[in-house]
């Protein structure tokens, strides 16, 4: 640079003394200027290209940087997504567990409440079967039974008298704690009585007459 000033100068001084530079020093000036143009030119464009590549960097940093954003804000509504997804299905399994529990209670208390029922049942089947045993009647449909026509007959053979024979049975059945519902009258008793001699006297002729045959 140095250089270039003085032969400047010289072409200046040269003019001033009115005196025509040398065509050599002119061309030399010129090359030299036109190098210098040729290497500011290039500068300027390095620096634009710097520029423009520098600038497209920074777009594709901010499109870059935009585009992390978007993803960190779907990653962020799903994350928010799968925590309401998760506080519903806890939410569900909670309100679950609690029925749960209400079922269980609920099927505790109904299997109480059937023991209870069926102990209840059970209780009143078997009061009613006390009841119905203590209850007795000495006659089925009018007809009295063969069992109770030989208790009739061994009183009569304590020799019970026959008037007295229906308030014996009441009396020995109160005794035990059970109720007669119905009467046996003195006819019937009686009665009982005369079937019972026939019915002896008709065995003693088959014992006799089987005798006979042997």
């Amino acid at each position: 640079m140095p250089k270039k000033a003085n032969n400047l100068d010289k072409i200046h001084s040269s003019v001033n003394d009115n005196t025509v530079p040398s065509p050599s020093l002119v061309d030399s000036e010129l090359a030299n200027a036109l190098h210098h143009i040729k290497l500011e030119k290039k500068r300027g464009d390095d620096y634009k290209r710097r520029n423009h590549n520098e600038h497209h960097k920074q777009l594709r940093s901010e499109a870059a940087v935009k585009n992390l954003k978007a993803k960190a804000a779907e990653q962020s509504a799903e994350v928010a997504k799968v925590e309401t997804q998760l506080e519903l299905v806890t939410h569900d399994r909670n309100a679950l567990a609690d029925n749960k529990a209400i079922l269980e209670e609920k099927n505790t208390l109904l299997k109480k409440q059937k023991d209870a029922l069926r102990k209840g049942k059970e209780c009143a089947i078997a009061k009613a079967a006390i009841e119905k045993a203590k209850k007795v009647r000495l006659k089925e449909k009018g007809v009295i039974s063969e069992s109770l026509c030989d208790i009739i007959r061994e009183l009569i053979k304590l020799r019970v008298p026959v008037e007295h024979v229906d308030g014996v049975l009441h009396a020995v059945a109160e005794g035990l704690g059970i109720a007669i519902e119905d009467h046996v009258s003195a006819r019937s008793v009686l009665r009982i009585i005369l079937e019972g001699g026939v019915a002896a006297k008709l065995q003693l002729t088959h014992m006799i007459l089987n005798t006979d045959c042997e």
